[in-house]
């Protein structure tokens, strides 16, 4: 058998599945880099192997708070006076 490369080992090291997930339910919201999408996983396992980060703990509906109306208040206030 012909040997390999010390290099093709790595690559192909790199597309062997890292490890199993369990089917545990712990929803959490991910994020992929550079794009806005979100996604809740079932845990933070099947997150990681999506190729999604952690966002926070959670569905992602959980904290979907509008960020503009947390900082529309005070001008509201102040408008008022």
């Amino acid at each position: 058998m012909p040997r390999l490369p010390p290099f093709i080992f790595f690559c192909l090291m790199a597309w062997a599945p890292v490890q199993a997930c369990t089917s545990e339910f712990k929803p959490v919201c991910g994020y992929w880099m550079h794009s806005p999408r979100t996604q809740t996983f079932p845990n933070r396992c099947q997150m990681a192997q999506a190729g999604a980060r952690w966002r926070h703990d959670g569905t992602c509906q959980d904290k979907t708070a509008k960020p503009t109306s947390a900082k529309a208040a005070p001008a509201e206030k102040k408008l008022a006076k």
